[in-house]
């Protein structure tokens, strides 16, 4: 139930409470956010693991698709995946998110934040997928504001508490 409602959220409504001079007011939730919460609640990814996928890693999970369900894959600093204690670990991502994905790479919003990472970075850079509008790494501070958000609207639409963190 409360799955069912949490991807809905994320995937159809995109909007959340946030509270604004001691009131709560449904705003948007950018698409960023459902993205890389989707992608943190579907593999059970931690904030930095997904801030630091990438879109190399993405172009060669496109490739490998073809007709599974789900795509298995090794995540950490080789990939250029910051995972809790540099790790390498395997993760399952369903192919169908894999796509969405590939398609939010390819939208003008997400090509625009690119541009903007290529000016200020290194070439060695790997290119992350969740850039802000500046096209910079999307704080863990903000993902956390965001997420305090999500879970303010679950409340509201549950009629109780909601206490998951977004990996669970």
């Amino acid at each position: 139930h409360e799955w069912k409602t949490l991807d809905h959220i994320l995937r159809v409504e995109r909007k959340v409470l946030k509270s604004e001079n001691g009131r709560l007011t449904k705003c948007s939730l950018p698409i960023e956010f459902s993205l890389l919460f989707l992608l943190m609640r579907h593999c059970g990814l931690r904030r930095e693991e997904a801030l630091t996928f990438n879109e190399e890693l993405l172009i060669r999970l496109v490739k490998n698709i073809g007709s599974k369900l789900l795509i298995t894959v090794e995540i950490g600093p080789k990939q250029g995946i910051e995972t809790k204690g540099d790790k390498h670990r395997e993760i399952e991502i369903p192919a169908a998110l894999i796509r969405v994905l590939h398609k939010y790479s390819l939208s003008p919003r997400y090509i625009k934040r690119r541009d903007k990472f290529f000016d200020q970075c290194t070439k060695d850079s790997r290119t992350p997928l969740f850039l802000n509008q500046g096209g910079e790494l999307i704080p863990t501070s903000t993902v956390n504001a965001r997420w305090s958000e999500i879970r303010s609207y679950m409340k509201y639409k549950l009629g109780g508490e909601f206490s998951h963190k977004p990996h669970n």
